[in-house]
């Protein structure tokens, strides 16, 4: 986000210096690249796969980690080669065709490498040249995505992922100027803590901050942030893991100025426990102490959600605590307490609506920004007094998916209600803000005026992409930003992707886009499990995708994949007692520039992929019909569900959990969230996504207006 070192805009720049590495252009497949690899340090690592590695002295893997990329040592599996010249051509220098590129995908014995990093080393950083990026154009207004053809010479990123073997929720990370990577939260049965990544990714080590008392980190709402100018860490976590009726003391707070190797603990903002957010920027007139910028903490007090079931324990948002700390995060003083109520939001359709905000940043002026959703309107809240007083500015036109607390089962369906980690701010002040509105759309907008008015929103997830799930922004120059979320092309399994563009403050900027992991593996094979079901029962919650750039460029994000079917830690594909508990594993996923000379094409949508493929019929009508009658269902009600509703009915009954869920339902009486907690054990085994299928059954109810009278579906 803000304030990242300086360094070249052009994305696929390759002629760079890292540390004592000076590289040139090559000429006639000569690399003329010279300085010496220094000898990594041998550690012992939580390894991908469930095997801890050890990374030995003359491995492949740099020790200068991300922000220093190596090249090749004779007797280190090949030569590097840089771009030549007339290859640095970034994404937004494209050709004026914007039909879609027919260049065919390299195979892994294609020899097309021509970055930095030898085949064995992207290998070991768990990268896969033979996945090379895709260009397309971005939509005017609600428009999907169009395939494009990048400029004739340009460089297709890669895509990187490592799966951690660790446990993880809820995951964001940080990076330091020499590269070291570090990624939170790690769940291991020793403790919470971070990984720490010094070779891109290859191996990482477990770092665990001590409290004061000598106890480890809870692993409630954590929050990992590192200061790109001074390169100290804050790690946050909720205070106490007890129940929520018990949740008191604010957050937890680790410093380490020294890259993990010590830390130093503190209690913070004792009103509140929930949904943490730590940015930094210089000050404006303050005179900092023993630090150079002003590092803010933001919070909800006392909690984020106004749903009913927290509410029955006598909590509801407030007002949001924004803290700010001019020693370095030493010492801590309240700056403002702006509403959380949506009474106080002009216009709100809805007293029962949300008011949150999201993450914040600061630009080289000072003047802080944080995002806000306001009902169904999004905002940027600026402040220029480092944090006493706000002013909001709405973005014209956008309209966010509706929050009903009276309805669980709809915020169970939709995790966009969230605002995350969407905004970024350059050096130049151009603030950039994505979202997914009401229609399911991932748009981008920016301001070059601190916020008061805004570019048109364009919509950028790729054209194959049909849904999408949170939003994560990174910038690193004017024009230049990356957007991180999980996207499906089926609306069952979710893949995690990057899109950027140096070409921003274009009205169709050109972006190029890589699936981080391998599409055959996908991070959320079974739906999308957020783990509101099991919120209750103590279990991990997952609303945060995360985006930060190297300093070398890199992409970097924060990802999760889920191991288990259920919303619990049943019907799992690894050992949960071996990985403290959690049905989550954390993924670290990461997009090089300028490595592969070939493109992947970009595929348009499919507009009929989820027509449904059920009709009413009298068949249809017949079979439903049939399982009213079984299950003693009244006949003026199972008229109405089998005239309206057959479909549903037969898609559910399809899968053996969303058929407990539904019959649970019947059995219980209930319909939709009144299901919740009469239904909680066969609602957790059977997942987020089919229970959200069962009980939207109701929706059809309610919709033509079935009669309640008897026992619903």
């Amino acid at each position: 986000m803000l304030l990242v070192q300086p360094v070249d805009h052009m994305l696929f720049e390759p002629s760079r210096r890292y540390g004592l590495i000076a590289c040139g252009l090559v000429l006639a497949g000569i690399a003329a690249c010279k300085g010496s690899r220094q000898e990594p340090t041998a550690l012992t690592t939580a390894g991908a796969g469930g095997a801890s590695s050890t990374t030995a002295a003359g491995s492949a893997a740099p020790s200068g980690g991300a922000g220093a990329r190596a090249t090749s040592a004779a007797g280190s599996g090949g030569s590097s080669v840089v771009a030549t010249a007339g290859q640095t051509g970034a994404a937004g220098a494209s050709s004026d065709t914007d039909d879609a590129g027919t260049s065919q995908p390299p195979t892994n014995n294609d020899p097309v490498l021509s970055g930095p990093f030898t085949a064995a080393e992207l290998e070991s950083q768990h990268c896969a040249p033979s996945r090379p990026g895709f260009a397309y154009r971005a939509g005017r207004g609600s428009n999907a995505a169009t395939a494009a053809k990048p400029a004739e010479g340009a460089l297709a990123p890669i895509p990187c992922a490592t799966n951690t073997d660790v446990g993880s929720t809820e995951s964001t990370l940080g990076i330091t100027k020499d590269g070291n990577v570090f990624f939170a939260p790690a769940f291991k049965n020793e403790g919470v803590g971070l990984l720490r990544s010094a070779d891109f990714g290859a191996s990482w080590q477990f770092v665990e901050p001590k409290l004061e008392n000598g106890s480890s980190h809870g692993r409630m709402q954590p929050y990992v942030y590192v200061d790109p100018t001074t390169d100290r860490i804050f790690f946050a976590t909720t205070a106490s893991a007890a129940p929520i009726a018990m949740y008191s003391g604010g957050f937890d707070l680790s410093i380490s100025s020294d890259a993990g190797k010590t830390f130093t603990s503190s209690n913070l903002a004792s009103d509140t426990f929930d949904w943490i957010k730590i940015f930094a920027g210089p000050p404006r007139t303050s005179t900092t102490q023993n630090y150079p910028n002003i590092v803010y903490a933001s919070a909800p007090s006392p909690i984020s959600t106004p749903i009913p079931i927290v509410s029955l324990v006598g909590l509801a948002p407030q007002y949001q605590s924004i803290y700010r700390s001019l020693d370095g995060g030493h010492s801590w003083e309240r700056a403002a307490t702006p509403s959380l109520l949506a009474s106080d939001v002009p216009g709100c359709a809805a007293s029962n609506e949300w008011v949150i905000y999201g993450a914040g940043a600061v630009d080289e002026s000072g003047t802080a920004y944080l995002v806000v959703r306001r009902c169904r309107k999004l905002a940027v809240a600026v402040s220029s007094d480092e944090g006493s007083t706000w002013n909001l500015h709405e973005i014209p036109g956008v309209t966010l998916p509706p929050f009903d607390t009276s309805n669980l089962l709809q915020i169970v369906a939709n995790p966009n209600l969230l605002v995350t980690e969407q905004l970024a701010v350059d050096g130049a002040g151009a603030v950039y803000l994505a979202w997914i509105d009401a229609e399911g759309g991932l748009r981008f907008a920016y301001s070059r005026d601190a916020a008061q008015t805004w570019s048109t929103p364009v919509t950028v997830a790729a054209p194959e992409v049909t849904d999408v799930r949170y939003a994560g922004l990174a910038t690193r120059g004017s024009g230049v930003l990356a957007i991180a979320y999980y996207g499906s092309t089926d609306g069952v399994k979710y893949n995690g992707y990057v899109t950027e563009t140096s070409n921003a403050f274009d009205e169709e900027p050109l972006f190029m886009s890589v699936v981080l992991n391998d599409p055959a593996d996908p991070l959320f094979p079974w739906g999308f499990e957020v783990g509101y079901l099991g919120v209750t029962n103590g279990s991990d919650l997952h609303e945060i995708i995360q985006a930060k750039y190297a300093p070398n460029g890199d992409l970097w994000v924060s990802l999760v994949k889920d191991m288990c079917e259920s919303a619990t830690t049943t019907r799992c594909h690894w050992d949960t007692a071996a990985h403290a508990g959690s049905p989550y594993q954390g993924v670290v996923g990461r997009m090089i520039h300028g490595v592969s000379s070939r493109w992947s094409e970009a595929h348009a949508a499919d507009p009929d992929r989820f027509k449904t493929t059920c009709e009413q019929s009298p068949d249809n009508e017949q079979q439903c019909d049939a399982i009213a009658s079984g299950e003693n269902i009244c006949e003026e009600l199972a008229s109405c569900v089998c005239t309206s509703c057959a479909c549903s009915i037969l898609d559910c009954k399809k899968d053996s959990h969303c058929d407990a869920v539904r019959q649970c339902a019947t059995k219980n009486n209930c319909r939709g969230i009144d299901c919740i907690l009469s239904c909680q054990d066969v609602a957790l085994e059977a997942g987020e996504l089919m229970t959200t299928r069962a009980l939207g059954v109701a929706n059809c109810l309610t919709a033509h207006e079935c009669p309640a009278s008897c026992p619903p579906f």
